[in-house]
């Protein structure tokens, strides 16, 4: 098949370059990512399988999980104090391996390699949000942000904040947030989901303020959606 012949094909090459110069780094860990690509290839293929087909490409899937990790591990080797490897080979543990004690031990080497490292507190934040520790995941990203300023990051925290229905504090991480990305395609879901946190507070003029500027910044595609909420807003207020 064309597909597994491209896969082959770029795994020998691959392996050549890091045959030849051992001590790279990014070889090894390009071989990491490879192999990982090609296992989330195969569980695409695993969807559409019947279910005698399915074992084997398991097997397939598992092995080339098993070079991933092997490759991510030698690259370690080679560059213990590189955080980004450590965040790639803990999302393999992660989503890949399902192992949620091996993704925690290596979120923290990466932590004692750099805690001012905000991308693994984005890591941390997303896995947290996923397992359900929405005030875990917003403490995380509130670290990433006192490192580094990130609008879709400033947008995630408030609607967390909004979900577990801390009205005030979302209110408050989504006003900095609207301050801090004027300019960011994202402002627009800042705004709108700040205004629904005034909503909730009670605070009707700041509400209908904050969708008014939300549909400023809407795109074409998303103004009917903030329509609507000025609507529910102004239903609800008369």
């Amino acid at each position: 098949e064309e597909q597994v012949a491209f896969f082959v094909e770029t795994e020998d090459v691959l392996t050549k370059a890091r045959d030849l110069n051992p001590l790279n780094t990014d070889h090894s860990a390009n071989l990491a990512r490879f192999y990982k690509s090609w296992a989330a290839r195969i569980s695409m293929d695993m969807e559409n399988a019947g279910e005698t087909e399915r074992p084997a490409l398991e097997t397939q899937r598992q092995a080339l999980l098993r070079k991933s990790l092997e490759n991510y591990e030698l690259a370690l080797m080679l560059s213990p104090n590189n955080p980004i490897i450590w965040n790639e080979l803990a999302q393999l543990y992660a989503i890949d391996f399902g192992d949620d004690l091996q993704f925690r031990g290596t979120i923290s080497k990466s932590l004692e390699v750099d805690d001012r490292f905000e991308q693994t507190w984005m890591l941390l934040g997303d896995m947290r949000s996923s397992k359900g520790d929405l005030a875990g995941a917003v403490e995380a990203y509130r670290t990433s942000l006192e490192i580094r300023n990130n609008c879709t990051v400033w947008r995630v925290m408030g609607t967390l904040q909004a979900q577990q229905e801390l009205w005030a504090e979302a209110a408050a991480s989504l006003a900095e947030g609207a301050e801090k990305c004027a300019t960011s395609s994202e402002l627009w879901d800042i705004y709108r989901v700040q205004a629904i946190a005034y909503a909730n507070l009670g605070q009707v003029d700041a509400a209908l303020q904050t969708a008014a500027l939300s549909l400023q910044a809407a795109p074409e595609a998303q103004k009917e959606t903030v329509e609507q909420l000025i609507d529910q807003l102004q239903d609800q207020f008369t």
